[in-house]
């Protein structure tokens, strides 16, 4: 007994497998489409961090400043000092921060700078010069120190080390306190630089300064 043909036995109803031009093309097809996508992120990525940095650029409404102060530490701020000047860079994809916040008092000639980096941005040369940037606008000469001394106390929790300097500056030979070291920052590595003039501000109140971080 015959059995029944199956049509599909019959070559030219037997469905077609897919060429190697086919998957070829294919792959170029899918391979081009992840290349685009990948293209299109990463463009959409880098423009969103540059208009994130212009936007973070020049901080000067003083809640700003005193907003990027708070991320990088507890401190309170010695009373005719203004906020000045702040920087708050985020680092796309959770890369790091970099955090720069500038007061001043032009009475004393005083000025406190507070900046603190995290992951890639405490390595990256380019954020590196945004230090440069306040230190340009503070317009300093070189202090003649004629005295110093390290000051040691906890910040957050660990220990950090401070040298306060006393010096001169300038032709009249007027008398600075200057005071600089790293810490432990509520987000990374921190570093405080402070200066002011040693008529308006006595020792007692430079050592306050160092106590109040937390």
């Amino acid at each position: 007994m015959s059995q029944p043909t199956n049509p599909y036995d019959n070559p030219e109803y037997r469905p077609q497998g897919m060429s190697g031009t086919k998957k070829l093309l294919l792959g170029l097809g899918i391979g081009c489409g992840v290349v685009l996508l990948i293209c299109c992120g990463g463009f959409g990525a880098l423009t969103y961090w540059g208009a994130n940095l212009a936007k973070n650029a020049n901080l000067t409404d003083p809640a700003g400043i005193r907003r990027v102060t708070d991320e990088i530490v507890t401190i309170s701020i010695p009373p005719g000092f203004e906020p000045n000047r702040a920087m708050d860079f985020v680092v796309p994809f959770g890369q790091g921060t970099k955090k720069i916040a500038l007061y001043r008092d032009t009475a004393s000639s005083g000025w406190l700078k507070l900046d603190q980096s995290s992951g890639e941005a405490a390595t990256n040369p380019g954020l590196a010069t945004m230090d440069d940037t306040f230190d340009a606008e503070l317009h300093r000469e070189p202090l003649t120190v004629t005295k110093s001394e390290d000051f040691d106390t906890k910040v957050n929790g660990e220990q950090a080390e401070f040298v306060i300097e006393q010096g001169t500056r300038g032709e009249g030979g007027e008398e600075f306190w200057h005071v600089a070291g790293p810490f432990h920052g509520k987000g990374g590595p921190a570093h405080l630089e402070f200066e002011v003039k040693r008529s308006a501000f006595p020792q007692d109140q430079v050592l306050d300064l160092l106590k109040s971080m937390k």
